[in-house]
């Protein structure tokens, strides 16, 4: 019997939630915001009702599991940061703006994007979430980084014996 994950192990595995009560798609996580810059500031009432100012945004590309099994990276423009968010967040409302939409296909719920690529939506506890490719989120961002391709990062990962990325940088910043 295959064990159903609970909503906080899906967030700590990097789920990132649909929430209909986002004005704004936010995270905690800020090494996945590239062009992180202030902008207009928006509060933030969290669930513990708790209110935070988010005034950092930037654009993110996240690869999101499509229901035929493959990862697409999808951007997303004006995503909000604040160090408070224990959860990453996408807003139905701004999705809805930028022509996503969803479906429902044999009893699962299906996020549709612009391009008609298709993602499954978990609905764990009565909680939407996307599941992501972090892995592939950090090997963009290091590779970008230092100006070489992701499968060079990954191969150079793997001869390093998993080195840390920290490490790694600086051996490729000292070699250039």
């Amino acid at each position: 019997v295959k064990k159903v994950p609970t909503v906080q192990e899906l967030f700590d595995n990097g789920a990132w939630g649909l929430d209909s009560c986002a004005s704004v798609h936010i995270t905690g996580n800020r090494s996945i915001i590239k062009g992180l810059t202030k902008c207009m500031p928006v509060n933030i009432t969290l669930g513990d009702g708790s209110i935070v100012q988010a005034n950092m945004c930037g654009t993110m590309n996240l690869p999101l599991l499509s229901v035929t099994g493959r990862y697409f990276g999808m951007k997303f423009e004006k995503v909000f940061y604040n160090e408070r968010m224990t959860v990453s967040l996408l807003s139905l409302g701004t999705l809805f703006a930028d022509r996503w939409n969803f479906s429902c296909e044999n009893n699962k719920v299906v996020l549709v994007s612009p391009g008609k690529n298709k993602f499954n939506v978990t609905t764990t506890g009565r909680i939407l979430t996307l599941q992501v490719n972090y892995k592939e989120v950090i090997f963009s961002s290091v590779a970008i980084s230092v100006n070489i391709s992701v499968n060079q990062l990954a191969c150079l990962h793997a001869k390093l014996n998993h080195m840390g990325f920290d490490e790694m940088l600086k051996l490729i910043e000292l070699n250039k």
